[in-house]
């Protein structure tokens, strides 16, 4: 893995699933007690294992997913509060901006799974490394994830 001032570097993508679970209800979109949706817990964790991405990205079947978590994306800072840092600390961590990567896979109305979503991202940053999250995992501990990142080696597909 390459490292940077601010840590490892790659990009960071959440995988959010299309089909209902939960009596109807899209798994990403169910709350849990402290009133946070799935998606956005997922989103908390891939911060915290990596908190020099300055950019995670969204991978959504079809446009007509935007609208559920719209209002995230028009103000994601509440999901990842600033912490005190001290005036050594190198790198700061930022709130991170969400960016939508559609599947394009969406227009021919079958969902194809989290395999075309990869594909999607790879396409559009074809010589970047990717830490993936799925939408199944919203709890994995940050520090499983970050423990990926160390492990990695080249080639992994």
């Amino acid at each position: 893995m390459e490292y940077d001032s601010k840590g490892p570097v790659l990009k960071v993508l959440f995988l959010l699933n299309e089909k209902p679970s939960f009596g109807g209800i899209q798994s990403p979109l169910l709350h849990f007690p402290d009133s946070l949706l799935t998606f956005e817990h997922a989103l908390q964790t891939l911060h915290s294992a990596v908190p020099s991405a300055d950019t995670i990205y969204i991978s959504l079947h079809g446009e007509s997913q935007i609208s559920d978590i719209q209002s995230r994306l028009d103000d994601p800072s509440p999901l990842f509060p600033s912490h005190a840092h001290s005036a050594h600390d190198h790198y700061s961590p930022q709130t991170p901006r969400l960016e939508i990567i559609l599947d394009g896979a969406g227009s021919r109305g079958s969902d194809t799974g989290p395999v075309t979503r990869l594909l999607a991202a790879h396409k559009i940053y074809p010589d970047s490394k990717w830490l993936v999250l799925g939408c199944a995992f919203p709890l994995l501990p940050p520090p499983a994830l970050q423990q990926l990142v160390l492990e990695y080696q080249d080639p992994v597909t």
